[in-house]
């Protein structure tokens, strides 16, 4: 799914095969066809945005506003198009580990969890992106608004997954 308005450089080197991203808004008619009998949907908050996407040089506070744009984009889409009966659940992302002490080889989960500590991309920041999420959902639900689409904070137990979007060092 991509922000309404983002237009990818396509000389970028390192590219996703943007050709199977769906625009939200055709995707939550879909979702809200009665002859699909959805009634719970889980979408993922990660932001992958980077700056190599946007041609470069793009700061953390810009790509904050790239997500907080596609956020009051996918939010509106799926209010608009669901049914009462259907709930979303924006499920937390996670910055993954640096390879580390071999933490991605570990076999069993771990005690703690553990930041990631080498910068590349934003991976560092999917906290700051999943506060942007819980709280903006959050304001909505205070104002009565988006009842049926909510938070879920899987972020802690899935970090304590060695397992977890494990990066190299």
């Amino acid at each position: 799914m991509l922000p309404k308005g983002v237009i990818y450089d396509e000389n970028t080197p390192y590219k996703q095969d943007w050709t199977y991203n769906l625009d939200i808004a055709n995707l939550s008619q879909w979702l809200a066809a009665p002859e699909h009998n959805i009634k719970t949907i889980i979408i993922n908050t990660g932001t992958h945005y980077n700056s190599g996407q946007l041609g470069g040089g793009v700061t953390l506070d810009a790509l904050n506003e790239v997500s907080r744009s596609a956020m009051e984009y996918v939010t509106s889409q799926l209010s608009d198009n669901l049914r009462s009966d259907q709930t979303t659940w924006f499920r937390a992302s996670v910055s993954g580990h640096s390879d580390g002490k071999g933490i991605c080889q570990s076999t069993m989960p771990l005690n703690e969890t553990v930041r990631i500590k080498y910068f590349w991309y934003n991976w560092h920041s999917m906290d700051v992106f999943n506060v942007m999420w819980k709280t903006y959902l959050e304001e909505m639900h205070w104002r009565g608004q988006m009842l049926n689409i909510r938070y879920l904070d899987i972020s802690r137990p899935s970090m304590l997954r060695p397992d977890a979007v494990c990066h190299p060092i």
